[in-house]
Order: structure tokens, then sequence, then C-alpha cells
């Protein structure tokens, strides 16, 4: 299985010297515990024939993507979208809804919370 490390923008702008190119490793066969553990790590329940469908569009995903590592990208610019050009309004405080109209169309609600379901096993 390949490397695959992730990491923001920030981080790679604070390298000195910056890396000319990032390069993704990623695995070339996509196995059945790969897919089930992305699966436990998306808490999806597959059946077996959804793991044989997902491993098969997974490899078929992460192939295309290999072959964007073949590409020429000498004299490229690297293409980084900067949230300081996004627009932003004012953060100014408006109108809200009341807990009552939050919680008016809530499954469940106690306290003047909503209940949800657990999902962080303890």
């Amino acid at each position: 299985m390949g490397l695959s490390i992730f990491c923001s923008v920030e981080f790679i702008k604070s390298l000195d010297p910056p890396p000319e190119r990032a390069v993704i490793l990623i695995p070339m066969v996509v196995d059945r515990e790969w897919v089930e553990r992305i699966a436990r790590l998306a808490r999806l329940k597959l059946t077996e024939e959804e793991v044989e469908v997902f491993q098969r569009q997974l490899g078929d995903i992460l192939e295309f993507v290999n072959q964007l590592n073949e590409l020429d990208t000498e004299g490229v610019e690297p293409y980084i979208e900067q949230a300081e050009r996004t627009p932003m309004r004012e953060d100014v405080p408006g109108e809200s809804l009341s807990q009552e109209e939050a919680l008016m169309n809530a499954p469940e609600s106690e306290g003047g919370f909503f209940v949800v379901p657990r999902v962080v096993e303890v």
C-alpha cells in the first residue's frame, strides 16, 4: 500500500524552501481490507457485494489519479486557492431563531437541546 500524507496549504507554504511539486503516492491495488477500513472510518456498513463494487470503483479512480503523476508539469505554476481572496461580508449579528423555533422540527429534544445518536464510543 502506498503512503498518504495529508497536510494543510499553510504547512506547505511554511516549508523553507517550498517544494517544487507534490507527489501523491496511493495504493496501486485496492484490496478488500482497505475498502473495509475506509468504510469503518466513514461509519458505513457495507454488504459483501458493496465491498466488491467499491473495491473495483476505488481501484479505477486511483488508477486514473496515478496517471496524473505522469503529466509533465515543468513550468506550470501550482494553483493554490487562497481564502484571503474570497470576499467576506462583515460579521454583524442579525436575527436568529429562538430556542423553540430551532427545536420545532427536531425528531427528538430534551431540556432545550437536540437529542442525537451517540457516535463516539467511550
